[in-house]
């Protein structure tokens, strides 16, 4: 049998590798060996995305049976995206909201020095093609950075609701990708029913449901098991299969980063389907609405078209002929 080598800990490197340096048995020797060590898992998408998590485990000195029996693992996660900057275009969306919101300030405090209470509708210029073409464009962005952004957080969603190992994703970036298209399937709806649907309402409902959206998914089996089920496939792929050589070495099995596989449509739609029912709901008010003005219109108001209103010209004239009565 081999012999056990010991390496003395130096430091913990910013992008979270053990650096260890060898103690030779007879340092004239053996020359004194440094190591960097980390216990790497996570997925990429060939040399252009990585969501990776490199972490090292911290010994206990003080207890050497818990140093023996308990690993505790630290480390962090390495996010790499070269289609990152698609984006920036919620740049452009946020600027055009922002000075909608600004006018409409404006013209409020306008009103209120005059002794008026005004509250504008900020979404009053953004037409319905505005907000489809916004979640036209966000949808090519995600076609051309190949559904990554979509693909990791519904992984970190599926490791939360599995209980597996965490992943870590810039949220907000899906978040504002997954509202601009929701905004603009509401809007396309709106169109088609020929219904108004209120953007500030549908936004209301989109955050509380993208608050609450794990709870949602755990709410219907069906739904949680296909997420489970993909999630817990996943992480069975970074168990590869031993060498012999490898396997008399160690017998503790061997994990590694993994290709992520292709597009998977039913376990993105149960991911997000929270979103998905939202919008159904949505169509079906504006359907039942329509419905109900179809079936009780609403009853012409009759106003008389005899005008009461008098001109200057015949107020005088009237006086005059007053004036010629009384003489």
């Amino acid at each position: 049998p081999g012999e056990l080598e010991v390496y003395e800990f130096i430091r913990i490197t910013d992008d979270s590798y053990s650096e260890m340096r060898s103690v030779p048995r007879d340092p004239t020797i053996s020359p004194v060996q440094h190591l960097l060590t980390s216990r790497k898992r996570g997925f990429y998408n060939h040399d252009v995305q990585a969501n990776l998590h490199s972490v090292n485990s911290k010994l206990d000195v003080t207890n050497a049976k818990n140093a023996v029996t308990t690993w505790e693992w630290y480390g962090q996660s390495q996010i790499d995206d070269a289609w990152a900057w698609v984006h920036g275009i919620h740049f452009f969306f946020g600027t055009q909201t922002l000075l909608s919101i600004i006018i409409v300030a404006i013209v409020s405090y306008e009103k209120i020095k005059v002794g008026k209470i005004w509250i504008g509708d900020p979404f009053s210029s953004v037409s319905t093609l505005t907000f489809v073409s916004r979640g036209f464009l966000v949808v090519i962005s995600w076609y051309i950075n190949s559904f990554w952004t979509l693909r990791e957080y519904a992984l970190m969603n599926a490791a939360r609701l599995s209980h597996t190992e965490p992943i870590h994703v810039h949220e907000e970036l899906v978040h504002c990708d997954v509202l601009v298209v929701f905004l603009g399937f509401v809007a396309f709806l709106s169109w088609l029913a020929r219904e108004r649907i209120d953007p500030a309402v549908a936004i209301f409902f989109f955050e509380l449901v993208h608050a609450n959206r794990l709870r949602i998914i755990a709410t219907f089996p069906i739904v949680l098991k296909e997420v489970v089920s993909y999630s817990g496939w996943m992480n069975q792929l970074g168990d590869v299969i031993k060498t012999p050589a490898v396997a008399a070495m160690s017998p503790l099995s061997s994990w590694c980063t993994i290709q992520i596989p292709p597009v998977n449509i039913r376990f993105l739609a149960a991911s997000f389907s929270p979103k998905v029912g939202l919008l159904v709901m949505f169509a079906c008010y504006a359907a039942l609405r329509k419905l109900y003005r179809k079936t009780f219109p609403e009853r012409p108001q009759v106003r008389s078209g005899q005008s009461v209103a008098v001109s200057d010209n015949g107020k005088a004239t009237a006086t005059i002929k007053g004036l010629s009565r009384t003489l």
